[in-house]
């Protein structure tokens, strides 16, 4: 078992071709079945130290489809027998693992602009085997505009290009040490249109900064905290840096003076609670509305949109707009959160040019008139003008967004 991020876990099977991710009590399940596989006194047990029922069959069932289990309640089950060989290279996988180890050694010890590229051709090589992108065909079939065919090699291997600069700059803002990150950042990143942000939280006002998975995205919240501004935000499972991400910026608060970043972890009724309080309370939240959250969805959409749109579970949730010639699928969270909290919304977006980058914020976005309609409908007015903000940027430059091979679109929900 290894934890991954707070409040979430993996159970690997040792030859590493599955995985189950599991919560706390999850682990602890897994852990007393694996003393006592007898699941009547593990749901006792469980009963007494949580106050409540714990249904234990979805856990059961992920973990017999990975082959983790061989018997419960004295009943043995199938599973694979793993050679000593296949152990190994699970070992090494997991505990070796040198094709993150070193470049995370590179990015720590090297000056920002060196390690940038060194580390970068290395993500390339490693981004160019990933399935997601090995193909040219779905890339050519969700451009935001149509391209002829002898182009679709080339903005497939520019795609790629940008993924692996982008997940190197990423890796480079978690791993650099706190007090080159801040000479870096000052001298080769600008940040323009803070007047905005200024100006709504002289206001008391609570801010939402807005701004697409596109280009060097990583670089706007990493900029407003070396520049002063504390932001709140979500951990949406990335861990580049193999411990707790809200503490990643300790460092560079006590070292550099930056302010204080505080990060939700993974959403819980009670996180978005406390977020939806503190951006309420005048704070600065930051929100990626190109994100489009599977798991509200539980599994079925690409079924069940193929016999007549988005299922009945998702619509109040989901939002369409507009992304040059197609459309895009949305989650109406940032329009959700603009009502509950009353929030200026900022359209932010960061890009690359010759001798540094620029994170720009842009002024306000203007909420659609007309008050009429139900809340959902509400919602998805918001989202959609806060897209209308942000979307120019992908249709201009479609090959440095992240989800351009994966986009979910009314044709195609399940993103692939």
């Amino acid at each position: 078992m290894q934890q991954v991020l707070e409040d979430d876990w993996a159970i690997v099977r040792l030859d590493g071709k599955a995985a189950v991710r599991t919560g706390p009590m999850g682990v602890e399940a897994v852990q007393l079945l694996r003393r006592n596989p007898q699941l009547s006194t593990v749901r006792l047990v469980l009963r007494s130290r949580y106050g409540h029922e714990v249904d234990l069959i979805p856990l059961l069932h992920s973990l017999h489809r990975a082959g983790l289990v061989r018997a419960g309640d004295g009943e043995a089950v199938t599973t694979v027998r793993i050679s000593p060989l296949a152990a190994l290279r699970c070992y090494w996988r997991c505990r070796v693992d040198l094709q993150n180890r070193i470049p995370r050694w590179l990015l720590r010890i090297l000056p920002p602009g060196a390690a940038l590229a060194l580390v970068t051709p290395l993500r390339h090589r490693l981004i160019r085997r990933h399935p997601q992108f090995a193909g040219a065909a779905p890339i050519a079939a969700r451009l935001p505009q149509g391209i002829g065919a002898r182009d679709t090699g080339q903005v497939h291997s520019r795609h790629q290009a940008a993924m692996a600069r982008q997940d190197c700059l990423a890796r480079l803002l978690v791993h650099a040490r706190p007090s080159a990150l801040d000479r870096w950042l000052s001298r080769r990143v600008s940040l323009e249109g803070h007047e905005h942000l200024d100006l709504a939280r002289a206001g008391g006002r609570g801010v939402i900064i807005a701004f697409l998975h596109h280009g060097p995205f990583p670089l706007v919240p990493v900029t407003l905290l070396s520049r002063g501004y504390p932001v709140h935000g979500f951990h949406w499972l990335v861990d580049f840096a193999g411990r707790d991400f809200s503490g990643i910026f300790a460092a560079h608060r006590q070292e550099c003076g930056w302010a204080e970043g505080t990060f939700y972890g993974l959403p819980n009724l009670h996180r978005i609670a406390a977020f939806v309080r503190a951006v309420s309370a005048g704070g600065t939240a930051l929100v990626m509305p190109d994100f489009f959250d599977p798991r509200r969805d539980g599994g079925g959409t690409r079924d069940r949109a193929s016999q007549g749109g988005a299922p009945p579970s998702l619509s109040a949730s989901v939002v369409e707009v507009p992304l040059g010639e197609r459309t895009l699928l949305v989650h109406g969270w940032i329009g959700w959160l603009a009502c509950r909290t009353g929030a200026v919304v900022l359209p932010a977006r960061a890009w690359e040019e010759a001798g540094g980058f620029r994170v720009r914020l842009g002024p306000p976005v203007q909420r659609p008139s007309g008050e009429g309609g139900s809340p959902a409908e509400q919602e998805a007015r918001i989202t959609r003008a806060v897209m209308g903000a942000l979307v120019p940027q992908v249709v201009a430059a479609p090959e440095p967004w992240t989800f351009l091979s994966s986009y979910r679109s009314p044709q195609n929900p399940g993103g692939s």
